[in-house]
């Protein structure tokens, strides 16, 4: 049956897909094979185990509300990759970095059943791959074409366990308790946190006042109630934070 499922080359299937538009960005830059960027840079800092710094950092002239967000994601694929290693720990980093380009291909379709889409660049033949629990043990359509006998747990499975691994994360996420706070400060050089920074210049004043003494609006996103906002490492705000769930704290944060 999963030859047969396997050589139905045109078959595109849609499901749940709950990863996040830098995911899936990343991952797609590097689908010409040559490209350094993209997918390969988070793969180039997951196996290089280097961490993120602790305090979400933003330029104050960037403008860029969605950066906080995208960081706190980053963290947890970075983790969730390192879930994965520790169970594979003989797996090698060409396996880890296929993984991550196939992590976006994805898709459930059931109960412990996924569809992974196929890659030219990686080696695959065929356009997708079904990934389904066989007991306690998961398997691959790859797994029935020639010499398919000999892999074990090949890039889809690995694709589809970070995947699982990767959700149950971002829902736990979800549901987390956090503290917010909001407020409009005036800083020409960088604006930092501890937590997720989000930032929007703000409206009001006149030529060269804008540059010299430029505002933004600034809403926090922090694990601890006692929120400080610092411009080039000096408070400039502080104040106890507001407690909520940190999916109402994220959509909170895009009305700024």
């Amino acid at each position: 049956m999963g030859g047969e499922i396997a050589n139905q080359q045109d078959r595109k299937t849609s499901g749940a897909h709950v990863f996040r538009k830098s995911v899936v960005e990343n991952s797609r830059q590097d689908r010409g094979g040559e490209a350094r960027r993209g997918a390969g840079g988070v793969a180039r800092r997951n196996l290089g185990r280097r961490r993120p710094p602790p305090a979400a950092h933003l330029r104050a002239d960037s403008g860029n509300t969605q950066m906080g967000e995208r960081r706190g994601i980053d963290r947890i694929l970075d983790r969730a990759v390192e879930r994965l290693r520790g169970k594979f720990p003989d797996k090698s980093r060409s396996w880890v970095r296929r993984v991550l380009l196939r992590l976006d291909g994805v898709k459930e379709l059931g109960l412990d059943h996924y569809a992974v889409e196929g890659r030219p660049e990686l080696g695959d033949r065929y356009s997708m791959y079904y990934v389904w629990l066989e007991g306690r043990r998961w398997r691959c359509t790859c797994q029935t074409t020639a010499w398919g006998w000999s892999r074990d747990v090949c890039s889809h499975i690995g694709a589809v366990m970070l995947y699982r691994e990767y959700r149950r994360a971002l829902e736990r996420l979800e549901t987390r308790r956090v503290y917010v706070a909001e407020a409009e400060v005036e800083c020409p050089g960088s604006i930092t946190a501890d937590g997720e920074v989000y930032i929007k210049p703000a409206a009001g004043g006149r030529g060269l006042e804008r540059y010299a003494a430029p505002r933004y609006k600034v809403f926090v996103i922090s694990r601890r109630r006692d929120i400080k906002i610092m411009c080039s490492g000096h408070v400039v705000y502080e104040t106890e934070g507001e407690e909520m769930p940190y999916a109402t704290a994220r959509m909170a944060a895009q009305q700024i």
